[in-house]
């Protein structure tokens, strides 16, 4: 969908949350359709630096995001929909 927003003209910045360097043809990819688009990756908690890889698309700023951050930021451990009635709990691994 980043390719896509860029090509139709929705956005005059990307961001990509990864450090996958999968996602290097989709930065690619913008950088081809709109050559000005301003790209920028943040990188998920254990990550000490970009890829080289992502980095090669170039003019690519990026950002760490920390883990605390991300704890800070999560919704309580369970929610419950008062419209259909589940309650929906947050997996152990994420507290």
């Amino acid at each position: 969908m980043m390719v896509a927003d860029a090509a139709r003209g929705f956005a005059e910045t990307s961001l990509l949350i990864s450090a996958d360097t999968d996602m290097r043809p989709a930065l690619q990819a913008v950088r081809m359709v709109v050559p000005r688009q301003r790209l920028y990756i943040g990188l998920p908690p254990g990550n000490t630096q970009p890829s080289g890889q992502l980095l090669s698309v170039g003019d690519l700023g990026h950002f760490f995001i920390r883990e605390s951050i991300l704890r800070s930021v999560q919704l309580p451990s369970e929610v419950h929909d008062p419209r259909s009635g589940p309650t929906y709990r947050r997996p152990d691994k994420w507290r």
